[in-house]
């Protein structure tokens, strides 16, 4: 059975223009069948991302993020509760030959919220909901905001801007989202998440 994270309804989608959602917990039925099979496959991704950027000499700044990139460093099932956070995001492997295999970004501002999740500053901010699967993992379902845009497009509204991935607990207060084949630039993408204060 499905059900939410401390969820409210009428959360950003129905807001911003999206799909209105009937009930909390229907979020699967939303995704497209490329972006199930981008959870479903997340640690294929992974695995091929990272070793993307370490033929292409990036192995000592893999090694120096830690459990960051460790794809089996979950360590809890907490949700990050409400509040301010620093998020910053690592994208690693190339999407191509002129590609850079991996970007660490620097901390921005971000929030969470009744189960939703905002990146509030930098050029490329995610924005979406967190859910509960059947596994208890906590799953991402939002999308890109662009440069100056004020708010966020709704998943499901332009394919090029929606994001999915998986949140998870590394150690206390601290967690990352993992997007698996992001759309631009990157194989994946994991963002550090931590309280501000």
């Amino acid at each position: 059975m499905l059900f939410g994270c401390a969820l409210a309804v009428a959360c950003s989608a129905a807001a911003k223009g999206g799909r209105n959602r009937e009930k909390v917990g229907d979020w699967r039925a939303l995704l497209s069948s490329q972006d199930r099979a981008r959870l479903r496959n997340w640690r294929e991704s992974w695995i091929k991302a990272v070793a993307d950027a370490r033929q292409h000499g990036a192995a000592g700044q893999i090694a120096g993020e830690g459990a960051l990139l460790d794809p089996d460093a979950a360590n809890g099932s907490d949700a990050p509760p409400p509040g301010a956070y620093r998020c910053r995001t690592v994208k690693v492997g190339s999407l191509g030959p002129n590609g850079i295999p991996f970007v660490a970004n620097p901390w921005l501002s971000c929030r969470i919220d009744g189960g939703h999740f905002a990146t509030l500053s930098g050029s490329q901010r995610p924005i979406g909901d967190l859910h509960r699967d059947d596994a208890g993992r906590l799953v991402f379902v939002g999308a890109i905001a662009l440069g100056d845009e004020q708010g966020a497009f709704a998943y499901g509204r332009d394919d090029e801007r929606d994001m999915v991935g998986i949140v998870e607990q590394i150690g206390p207060r601290r967690w990352r989202m993992v997007i698996p084949q992001p759309r631009w630039e990157s194989q994946l993408d994991v963002t550090e998440i931590v309280p501000a204060g």
